[in-house]
């Protein structure tokens, strides 16, 4: 069975960064990991305002994007057992 956890992030431009959302609410997480994720939203962004990606597509790039990010806390904010 897959570790759940409950993450609200705002994914778009004016967003606070990934890694002061993720304090916010109080999950442990690796700095280095959640920039380079960072930088991934930042590049969806971009790409979205030049109409590289309809907005279809970005919903779903965001939508994958969450998923990596919570595949990513759910090991280090489990509770043990």
């Amino acid at each position: 069975m897959k570790p759940e956890i409950d993450v609200g992030i705002q994914y778009g431009a004016i967003g606070d960064t990934l890694l002061s959302q993720i304090k916010k609410q109080g999950f442990k997480c690796d700095p280095l990991e959640i920039k380079r994720m960072e930088k991934i939203r930042e590049s969806i962004t971009i790409l979205g305002f030049q109409d590289f990606m309809s907005h279809k597509q970005r919903i779903a790039a965001y939508k994958k994007l969450h998923k990596m990010l919570v595949k990513h806390l759910a090991p280090l904010n489990q509770e043990p057992l």
